[in-house]
């Protein structure tokens, strides 16, 4: 990326103000054609908005980085100077490179629909269209913020390898819940909470996948035979779980299925079910390929240099070490996204960078970025350094 990426350039810029309309769309439209015109130079987008049209934000966005008859884009660097709200926070992620000013506000939530006039099987209906576009945009969120999360791990990581506290080094997932809930929580508890609820959650999947694995996915299937319908995994998924709850320790009462265990049951079947079929089980080799040498230790990554001579070998022994790792804190940040898709989830600007959302927030002493490539900051441990380039 060019230097002036990460800074704002108010001379190559568009500002979205206020509600985000087809009419704001249509009066951008001249100075974001003009700004295309130089392609490979920044635009940036300035946000103060309570949110809007998400289609109109997606196709916002589109139009930004419409490449030019070469191919060519323009990178965006976005900046929140008073609030981004729910498609105007979309929109402030949606930069190659997030800025926020030090008083700005981000504001996360759930979609939204307008519940007037329907009928039962409306809500129905409704309801699992919401939760459906939920998912899509925790997705999407996922895939916009993990790079930011992989820098704070990075960036970071020696202040938790200095002060462990209990916490696995052996697990990134762990390191990077543990160092954000300790920088969280020196802002709000609120935060921190919001951190730790994903967490739980995903280690709680975690868990029911270990007990459930060897029971649903038998590794004595005969070599080369044809793969078995889906619904035959589910219900030996359905049967496995109905044993598990029923003989589950440590429980309160009796378990049954007429009371809360049905409903019990049927989290724990999305929860495995998603696990293994999820949309973002996609995403993980490019992650372990891209991002795989983030995830292993000082000596590890040592070893793993030294096998860049041959580099499918290399490919492949760093896929098996990372691997694990990588669908773990994977795993972690699908989970924190859907928590910021769950409820009304207002926070500053500092929460912002340690959730991911944003690079740099202005005046501050966070490091980013732009602070290690102008030299004003120190560069990463050795153990990460290469890990990085």
């Amino acid at each position: 990326m060019p230097a002036d990426f990460y800074r704002e350039n108010p001379a190559r810029s568009i500002h979205v103000l206020g509600l985000i309309t087809p009419e704001l769309m249509t009066r951008l439209m001249p100075d974001i054609t003009r700004l295309r015109a130089t392609p490979g130079t920044p635009v940036t987008v300035y946000i103060d908005s309570p949110g809007g049209s998400t289609y109109v934000m997606d196709a916002l966005v589109a139009l930004l980085r419409t490449p030019d008859h070469d191919g060519r884009e323009c990178p965006l660097t976005t900046v929140v100077t008073h609030r981004a709200a729910s498609a105007a926070a979309d929109l402030l992620i949606s930069g190659d490179y997030a800025i926020a000013f030090p008083d700005a506000i981000v504001h996360y939530h759930g979609t939204r629909s307008s519940a007037d006039g329907v009928t039962v099987e409306d809500a129905h209906q409704m309801a699992g269209n919401l939760q459906s576009a939920n998912e899509r945009f925790a997705l999407r969120l996922a895939q916009r913020i993990v790079s930011r999360l992989l820098f704070l791990l990075t960036i970071h990581r020696h202040e938790i390898d200095a002060d462990p506290r209990e916490v696995n080094l052996s697990s990134p997932a762990a390191v990077l819940t543990e160092l954000m809930c300790r920088r969280l929580a020196e802002i709000s508890p609120v935060f921190s909470a919001w951190v730790e609820e994903a967490r739980r959650h995903q280690l709680e999947t975690a868990g029911l996948v270990r007990a459930l694995i060897s029971e649903v996915f038998p590794k004595d299937a005969p070599a080369g035979a044809e793969q078995e319908p889906w619904v035959e995994v589910e219900i030996r998924l359905v049967k496995a779980l109905l044993d598990y709850e029923r003989k589950r320790p440590n429980r309160p009462g009796e378990w049954s299925l007429s009371e809360a265990g049905w409903d019990e049951l049927r989290r724990h079947f999305f929860q495995v079910i998603d696990f293994f079929g999820g949309e973002h089980r996609r995403h993980q080799a490019r992650l372990v390929a891209e991002h795989g040498a983030i995830m292993l230790s000082k000596d590890e990554l040592e070893d793993y240099k030294a096998r860049r001579a041959d580099p499918a070998a290399a490919e492949a022994w760093l896929k098996e070490k990372s691997g694990s790792r990588m669908s773990e804190f994977w795993y972690f940040v699908i989970c924190l996204c859907r928590r910021l898709q769950t409820g009304e989830n207002r926070m500053p600007a500092a929460a912002a960078y340690w959730l991911g959302l944003v690079d740099e927030v202005l005046g501050s002493d966070l490091p980013c970025m732009r602070m290690i490539l102008e030299s004003r900051t120190p560069p990463p441990p050795a153990s990460t350094a290469d890990a990085l380039s």
